[in-house]
């Protein structure tokens, strides 16, 4: 990704990451994903997409 969107649609982008950490939490809240690695889990998803 690029920290300006550049080529990238900025739409798709945000639907994507929004998708992604609804993804996240709801499987989270349904016990679907460890507990434990919740933190990290969160930081890698900004990470891909603050570069």
């Amino acid at each position: 990704m690029h920290s300006v969107p550049g080529d990238d649609d900025l739409e798709t982008l945000t639907e994507t990451f929004w998708a992604g950490l609804h993804g996240v939490v709801t499987l989270m809240r349904s016990g679907r994903l460890r507990r434990a690695d919740h933190e990290q889990r969160l930081a890698v998803l900004v990470d891909r997409f603050s570069r």
